[in-house]
């Protein structure tokens, strides 16, 4: 029975951990702005990147995240030399740009119909920069 709790522990918290694949995450963002305005999605993330006009009227917006690189500091590597550890001195923490690209797909009047991920890149804290935003 104790192995079992664990278990379901363990489960538990690997599920919230995980990050949305981005055809869910896309679902998950386009059924809170469905039916709205597109102006509405700019007023809470931003303005787009580009914009697209259809034949038949329809719109097609580019929208990304872009913003300063990350600096991530890192842990050093440690090296073991016989039964002694040691910080390598080599190391030096990186930089890391992370990156959310939606692309979202309106009718001629303005009114959201459907948005898709483009581009999701390492997040901050995760393994997806568009979920840290958006979920």
């Amino acid at each position: 029975m104790r192995h079992l709790a664990i278990s379901a522990l363990i489960l538990s918290l690997t599920g919230c951990a995980s990050a949305l694949p981005p055809s869910t995450l896309g679902d998950y963002v386009t059924h809170h702005y469905y039916g709205r305005e597109v102006n509405q999605f700019f007023v809470d993330y931003g303005m787009p990147t580009a914009e697209f006009i259809l034949p038949d009227g329809a719109k097609i917006y580019n929208w990304n995240s872009a913003g300063e690189p990350f600096h991530r500091a890192g842990e050093p590597p440690l090296l073991m030399r016989g039964h002694n550890f040691e910080i390598a001195e080599n190391y030096h923490a990186g930089t890391q740009t992370t990156y959310c690209e939606l692309r979202l797909y309106t009718d001629p009047d303005g009114i959201m119909e459907n948005i898709t991920v483009a581009v999701d890149s390492m997040g901050k804290w995760g393994a997806s920069r568009c979920n840290e935003i958006f979920y």
